[in-house]
């Protein structure tokens, strides 16, 4: 039988690994955990901000439904649903059935994801102008898209822009063109 005696000689002599190779793995594994939880934490922000602009524009079409096929409200026979946004309370927006500012005949109350609120309302008439209220409007039975304002009625405005953002410091704008009918997310 063969026995490398140099190899026997060095295995014998081993007896694993230091304390400060160990503290060494320990560092780098903590290092590398704690970046890819910053890094999942981030990813989920960003997607909450996307699943609530998605969810906004699933709002909006959804009311613009109900103006179409002159959905009743608990009975009532409205002549319009509309989608209010108030920056007071920037973590909510609702719809309501023929109600300004939706203080009543609330169909729906959507809160917002905790890291995740409207920050800017902007209508574009002439020359963008930020509101702090605002209701899109669907007037039934053509469910065509009108806006009121605190800052001005509905007259020729070409967009109304709403402006979602997280602690990412992310944003995506919601895009809505009366003249074509178009929710758009940006």
């Amino acid at each position: 039988m063969f026995w490398d005696f140099k190899a026997k000689k060095y295995l014998s002599g081993s007896k694993g690994f230091s304390i400060v190779e160990m503290l060494i793995v320990i560092a780098i594994m903590g290092v590398v955990g704690g970046a890819l939880v910053a890094n999942y934490r981030g990813g989920q922000r960003d997607s909450n901000l996307r699943n609530s602009a998605e969810e906004l524009v699933g709002v909006l079409r959804r009311t613009q439904s109900y103006a179409l096929s002159g959905f009743q409200f608990e009975g009532l026979s409205p002549d319009n649903y509309r989608v209010n946004f108030n920056l007071a309370n920037n973590t909510q927006y609702q719809t309501c059935a023929n109600t300004a500012n939706c203080t009543a005949n609330i169909v729906e109350t959507v809160i917002l994801p905790d890291d995740v609120y409207v920050e800017k309302i902007i209508l574009e008439k002439d020359a963008p102008v930020e509101t702090n209220v605002v209701d899109v409007i669907f007037p039934i039975p053509y469910a065509d898209i009108q806006f009121a304002s605190d800052n001005f009625s509905n007259e020729a405005i070409s967009t109304l822009t709403i402006t979602l953002k997280n602690f990412n410091d992310r944003i995506l704008q919601i895009k809505i063109d009366p003249i074509a009918g178009k929710f758009t997310i940006e």
